[in-house]
């Protein structure tokens, strides 16, 4: 069995000011002797012994030196998320000082996360956040920190890569980062069409709607056609039929992602990444909506995901940030999975292939198919889907 190598303990490298330093000691010391002068010779026995302080300070100002990460869970691509970065010095050793002229620089937030910390007391927790955004969906996990310190003096520079420390070894340092959504103009439209003849039909049913209750006496205001006349009749007064009000119906939504290798055309990452985004931007508009949805991220899983409220939408954007693609060699699969979202009133079918190339294999499958390709963001602008505070997790 290997055993893994200890990690090289960092040592003090001489900055230009430092070399400056030595050779102006070294030169003094020599022309002390040279001239038999004591005072020279001290200036230069000085600089030496500056040297060599410095050199121990600087590396005890970055020794039991270590620092804790709290992540989020996840968070959208290109959003802003918070970080909490703990840093403390462990009580060991005897000549233990504080921490001064700290710079500090995250492995997974580099192009952010730049902190400069002025004095690390040894008794004290410093917490500090730093805002950072992450463009490529996926699963990150990259947990090393960078500390360097060129205190006292700028004599000697020093700098350790470590990792950060975690509070238990069944916790793991990551962040899940879900696909930027996307929303095509095209796609917009037709949405907002749709709910548009969602609440002519729900209006135009308003009166037969709900369950039939009863009857009551008749109030002002109530429609004529309302009024059970066999029952006035009976009464000799004017009485309505009562109704329950009208149960909303939400119409459900299926959502179809496929890739589709077609014999001279080359699909390229940045198409599939599109098509995952309009995916991602048409599941946020259903949360926000309300419509429950059935989608299939993967048409080589026998399973898809069927959410039918607004609790459910954080597992399909999880499948969404760690989906890769597989292109299909047939549309055999896409065909059969068709049919399995029958039960579906629309029915999106969104690839990173031209829909050209696979409309023939699926029209006339469905009743009310919605065809999307990367192309279709081109016919028109595309908006940013602001994403509300309900999917942003909270830290570990």
């Amino acid at each position: 069995m290997s055993e893994s190598l200890p990690t090289p303990i960092p040592k003090p490298a001489i900055t230009a000011a430092g070399t400056a330093v030595l050779w102006i000691g070294s030169g003094l010391v020599f022309l002390g002797c040279a001239r038999f002068s004591g005072v020279t010779i001290l200036l230069g026995v000085l600089c030496w012994a500056t040297m060599i302080t410095a050199r121990w300070l600087c590396q005890k100002n970055l020794s039991d030196v270590e620092l804790r990460r709290r992540l989020p869970r996840s968070a959208f691509a290109g959003e802003l998320f918070e970080t909490l970065i703990s840093i403390y010095r462990v009580p060991e050793g005897r000549f233990q000082i504080d921490g001064f002229d700290l710079e500090f620089r995250d492995s997974l937030l580099s192009l952010a996360a730049a902190e400069e910390i002025g004095h690390l007391q040894k008794d004290t927790v410093i917490t500090f956040p730093i805002r950072a955004r992450l463009p490529r969906r996926g699963l990150h996990s990259r947990a090393r920190f960078e500390l360097k310190s060129s205190w006292p003096f700028g004599l000697f520079s020093m700098r350790i890569v470590e990792n950060y420390q975690l509070p238990n070894a069944m916790e793991r340092d990551e962040i899940l980062i879900f696909p930027r959504p996307l929303m095509p103009a095209l796609l917009l439209r037709q949405l907002e069409n749709f709910q548009a003849e969602s609440l002519a039909k729900n209006s135009f049913e308003q009166e037969n709607a709900g369950d039939f209750r009863g009857i009551r006496p008749y109030r002002p205001g109530d429609p004529v056609k309302s009024i059970h006349w066999p029952a006035t009749a009976r009464a000799r007064e004017l009485v309505v039929r009562d109704w329950d009000p009208p149960q909303p119906k939400p119409q459900r939504f299926g959502v179809i992602l496929h890739s589709l290798a077609t014999p001279g055309q080359m699909l390229t990452p940045d198409r599939f990444e599109t098509a995952v985004r309009i995916a991602t931007g048409l599941l946020i508009y259903c949360r926000e909506n309300g419509i429950p949805v059935w989608i299939s991220p993967d048409l080589k899983s026998i399973d898809w995901l069927k959410i039918p409220d607004q609790t459910g939408f954080t597992a399909a954007l999880e499948a969404l940030a760690l989906i890769r693609p597989l292109a299909l060699k047939s549309p055999k699969k896409l065909q059969k999975r068709i049919q399995h979202f029958e039960r579906c009133e629309r029915l999106f079918v969104i690839s990173d292939s031209a829909i050209a190339s696979w409309r023939s294999s699926v029209s006339g499958r469905h009743s009310s198919l919605i065809l999307f390709d990367p192309d279709s963001v081109s016919t028109g602008k595309g908006r940013r889907v602001r994403v509300s505070p309900k999917t942003t997790a909270n830290h570990r």
